[in-house]
């Protein structure tokens, strides 16, 4: 019986690999990701097209920094799925977190083809443009994006900071009379 087995792991069931597929994602969901990661990897030896699995890999490869190795493997998933927006949208934000604004832009516009109301794509998006320092266009990213999710604080806090930059002044638009909180409250995620 264990001859079988000298060439490689054995061989996995489609409800088996599933199974595994599921005991990763757990592991993944509470941050027990090189855990996860191995078990990601032994799913792709049994079914190297398993969308998930490459997906989850790559945003695993991502959240410890490796963002070339995740880039290949979210690529690799969105080849399988090329309408998985929210591979899309991880892909995006390892190009941002390299730098590769232009890349990380058609991915996000990639995602945002497949699903328009998807707002944490419409703030990416707005996020990477305002990186290209293109600032009108990232105001109307953030602008889909809280009208999408129009209690989105992410998305109205960017949008106060490129208007900040724009103006030189928190009054400095008729958005901030519809603010609530004492400005003393509100954190930029920009380091202001």
């Amino acid at each position: 019986m264990a001859e079988q087995f000298r060439g490689g792991p054995p061989n996995l069931g489609a409800f088996q690999v599933q199974a595994r597929f599921q005991q990763a994602l757990a592991l993944h969901q509470r941050g027990e990701i090189a855990q996860a990661q191995a078990i990601y990897r032994e799913v792709l030896q049994h079914d190297p097209k398993h969308f998930d699995s490459l997906h989850f890999l790559g945003v695993a490869y991502a959240q410890t920094g490796q963002l070339d190795i995740a880039i290949e493997h979210i690529s690799r998933a969105i080849e399988i799925n090329p309408a998985a927006s929210f591979a899309l949208f991880n892909l995006g934000n390892a190009q941002r977190d390299l730098k590769r604004y232009e890349e990380a832009l058609s991915s996000y516009d990639r995602a945002l083809a497949v699903t328009p109301a998807y707002p944490e794509a419409h703030n990416n998006r707005g996020n990477t443009l305002r990186s290209l320092k293109r600032l009108e266009e990232a105001l109307e990213s953030y602008d889909k994006a809280i009208s999408v999710k129009p209690d989105y604080a992410e998305a109205h806090n960017n949008r106060g900071n490129v208007l900040l930059g724009v103006t030189g002044f928190w009054h400095g638009s008729k958005d901030w009379t519809k603010i609530t909180h004492p400005l003393a409250l509100l954190v930029s995620n920009d380091g202001l």
